[in-house]
């Protein structure tokens, strides 16, 4: 097999399309070109999402992590897969994770790579369980409409020649369903490569037409230079809240919305800041102002340190914040009760005490489609 593209490249994509970003490119062609040379921008949330990626590949127990919806969303995450393993596969294979492959033509030449959070793949009965973990909230398509996941199912089954059956799964560990599930053969996954193949080339085309949308433009890096993108965003602007709020459907498409005027915000403002790093005359009326430096403590070596320097135990108390996941966790070592009942009974035991207040979170908006009646 040749060296991937990638080999001398700082972009391990090798500058070329990737499963990841597959489904904006058919609904927008013109994306790729109007990237090129454009810098990421991060977002809390991706970086978010990574960190959660992360803790599933190296199965991190959940007792070991700290923020309690990531350990949430590595546990179900954890439970989906060995769910779909026995409805699947069947059986035990080795396993592939995070190991970036390359979709290649009839000569051998590489067009598109892509990098499965999870695969599985089992010889004897020729099959094949490929994962896609959605870390966050969100919309995401489901795995029998989802091209992210056929795309992934034609690098695994270019890969490796004698699979005939490729199970993909959208596992989403923080909504409901847990996760979807659909079965690929050969016939249908070459089909599916044949159309990656044509669009890899139609988005080399200059004149590619660019399509703005929510899905596609979401994280788009040309967002806040793509005049079909601004249009569409004015023309939900021309209209006031009171009459979007009138009509649910246009409330619907409104919120969709929502996230790409953010991302358009948050895009101007990596830009200026960009900008005004490598020349502060670079926009006008503005520059960078000092960064403020945030210490984190360690908070075992630093109470040794304040030890070793006569701070009595009353002192000390005023500077340790207890964490709830700690707590849970030390309660249920010392009653033997699960980590679900030592949570209610501490949260009772506190309450009666005056030690703790518990306040309901914002109630998140999920994307709902009602089903249809027979």
């Amino acid at each position: 097999m040749t060296n991937s593209p990638s080999d001398a490249l700082s972009d391990e994509r090798g500058g070329m399309p990737s499963a990841s970003g597959i489904e904006s490119l058919f609904l927008c062609k013109g994306k790729f070109l109007a990237e090129k040379g454009l810098p990421d921008i991060e977002y809390s949330e991706s970086s978010e999402g990574t960190i959660r990626h992360a803790l599933a590949e190296m199965d991190m127990p959940a007792d070991e992590i700290d923020d309690p919806e990531r350990a949430r969303a590595v546990t179900n995450a954890k439970l989906a897969v060995m769910e779909l393993k026995g409805k699947t596969i069947q059986g035990e294979g080795y396993l592939l994770k995070e190991q970036r492959m390359w979709l290649r033509d009839s000569k051998g030449v590489p067009f598109l790579s892509g990098k499965p959070d999870y695969v599985e793949i089992v010889p004897q009965y020729k099959r094949a369980l490929i994962v896609d973990y959605k870390m966050l909230y969100g919309e995401h398509s489901p795995a029998h409409a989802n091209p992210q996941l056929f795309t992934l199912a034609a690098l695994v089954m270019q890969e490796n020649k004698s699979i005939q059956e490729c199970y993909i799964a959208l596992v989403t560990p923080l909504l409901e369903p847990l996760y979807s599930v659909s079965m690929l053969d050969r016939e249908t996954v070459k089909a599916w490569a044949g159309k990656l193949h044509n669009l890899s080339k139609a988005i080399q085309n200059p004149n590619a037409p660019r399509v703005a949308g929510a899905k596609q433009c979401k994280y788009c890096r040309a967002l806040p230079f793509c005049p079909e993108a601004r249009q569409l965003l004015n023309e939900t602007m021309d209209k006031t809240i009171e009459e979007i709020s009138k009509d649910p459907d246009e409330l619907g498409k409104a919120y969709a919305l929502a996230a790409m005027y953010e991302k358009f915000a948050a895009s101007v403002k990596a830009t200026v800041r960009t900008k005004l790093k490598e020349d502060p005359d670079s926009v006008e009326g503005y520059k960078l102002g000092r960064g403020l430096k945030i210490a984190s403590y360690d908070t075992q070596k630093a109470l040794e340190v304040l030890r070793d320097r006569d701070f009595d135990i009353e002192e000390m108390d005023k500077f340790v914040k207890l964490q709830e996941r700690n707590l849970i966790k030390a309660w249920a070592e010392k009653t033997g009760l699960t980590m679900a009942k030592a949570k209610t009974q501490l949260r009772d035991i506190m309450k009666a005490h005056n030690a703790v207040e518990v306040k309901e979170s914002t109630a998140r908006i999920l994307k709902h489609t009602p089903k249809k009646e027979d």
